[in-house]
């Protein structure tokens, strides 16, 4: 949501004149669910229990602000508290827990500058074999390097990279079934496999450009040039046209 006119002038497609107005009501309706202690339910303030989607909130909400959308201080800095203390709590319970919510949730912490050092060191010195997704391992090297730990986040990037799945059929990052549905939709020949896969790999370095604050990159460059392939498929396979590249 927060990026559809991004994606749209990058493409050179129609800019949706009410996102805003979206994105507004968006912040609203998420904050409507946020609870006393800070945390945010699925469905109402009453369901707030999960730490990975009070971190996908606090996350939004964390992208709006740099958008220049208005959240309100007080729920902010009580989603960032909220957010702290399920990290710190899920650390000391020990193995347990759910460690890829606990990378995300240093994610957000680490990008509003709040992360709390132990635990980002701790996560990548004893618990980096309990993260099973690359995109855990991406987001905890992302928050590493936000902090300015670079050499931490270097050795935990590469083992996002490596993490990779070589079996070109294998998910390459959440479930299985959103994968392959996104393998037969728009893109119905084999080598969309191969774009799928790549995408989620340059997706993994983006992610460690932004802590950066890259502004352009080859993983970047890379990461245009797969979804301009997968949209002129989906043009095709449409039969949309769709304006020339600016390049």
């Amino acid at each position: 949501l927060l990026y559809v006119n991004d994606l749209a002038r990058e493409n050179l497609l129609a800019l949706d004149k009410g996102i805003d107005e979206r994105i507004k009501e968006a912040i609203g309706r998420v904050l409507a669910r946020q609870n006393s202690e800070g945390a945010f339910g699925l469905w109402s303030a009453s369901s707030a229990a999960d730490t990975w989607l009070h971190a996908y909130v606090t996350d939004f909400i964390t992208r709006a602000r740099e958008k220049g959308f208005t959240v309100p201080e007080a729920q902010f800095k009580l989603a960032l508290n909220k957010l702290r203390n399920a990290v710190q709590l899920g650390n000391n319970r020990g193995g347990d827990q759910n460690t890829e919510a606990i990378a995300y949730a240093l994610y957000v912490l680490a990008r509003n500058g709040v992360a709390p050092v132990g635990d980002l060191r701790y996560l990548a010195d004893a618990k980096l074999d309990d993260l099973t997704t690359p995109l855990s391992r991406g987001q905890l090297a992302a928050a590493l390097s936000l902090h300015g730990d670079k050499v931490r986040a270097e050795k935990v990037f590469n083992a996002a990279l490596e993490s990779l799945p070589r079996d070109e059929l294998s998910p390459v990052a959440g479930r299985d079934d959103y994968v392959h549905v996104g393998m037969t939709i728009g893109n119905p020949h084999e080598g969309a496999k191969e774009q799928i896969k790549t995408f989620a790999r340059v997706e993994v370095a983006e992610c460690a450009d932004d802590a950066a604050g890259a502004r352009y990159s080859p993983q970047r460059a890379q990461v245009r040039h797969v979804r301009r392939v997968v949209q002129d498929d989906s043009a095709q396979d449409t039969g949309h046209a769709r304006a020339p590249h600016p390049d």
